[in-house]
């Protein structure tokens, strides 16, 4: 029962003062259904809300089919019903909280992956910690468990190597490799 270990994960995190912000991967079976996770998330007791569309791309580099993709127009429409009905504040609501400072005159719309500084970590059900959702199972980003010791910072410091794009051979020479901000999240 994941969803129950999940669920005792996140209330141990919340009892001992950490606060533990929700993620969706939104799809085209869940985009119809963004005000009721928004409605779960606050169940959970989360400290935020994320609603992230699915990479057409995999963690393995696999091609995911194109019917799995959610429709951009029901994400917005799903994101804005979330942001109207009052479930989460502007603060709190990705990807919202992202860009919305951002898009004004002068704004930069370049930025990093969090994941080499440790900002974006990922608890999977066993409490398992890794950098980010892309590296869930990989062994070499595997950060702690939160039941055993957490986080190791010698491997945070190593991704901040390993994950920029001047460090990755495949694209070192890419002309668009800066569109991700200067580091691969995925």
């Amino acid at each position: 029962m994941p969803f129950i270990r999940i669920r005792r994960n996140i209330a141990r995190l919340r009892k001992e003062g950490i606060e533990v912000a929700l993620r969706v991967t939104v799809t085209s079976y869940n985009v119809d259904y963004m005000v009721n996770v928004a409605r779960h998330h606050q169940e959970l007791d989360g400290a935020g809300c994320a609603f992230v569309a699915l990479n057409p791309v995999n963690s393995d580099k696999e091609i995911i089919p194109i019917e799995l993709l959610p429709d951009p127009d029901k994400f917005v429409n799903g994101l804005v019903q979330v942001y109207e009905q009052g479930l989460w504040n502007m603060k709190t609501l990705y990807p919202l909280n992202e860009y919305a400072g951002r898009i004004k005159p002068g704004g930069k719309m370049q930025w990093g992956c969090g994941a080499p500084f440790g900002n974006t970590p990922v608890i999977d059900e066993k409490g398992d910690v890794y950098a980010c959702i892309w590296l869930v199972g990989i062994k070499d980003f595997y950060l702690g468990n939160i039941f055993e010791g957490y986080p190791d910072e010698s491997l945070v410091a190593k991704m901040v190597w390993d994950l920029h794009v001047d460090n990755i051979e495949e694209c070192k020479d890419c002309p668009w490799k800066y569109l991700c901000g200067g580091w691969m999240s995925g």
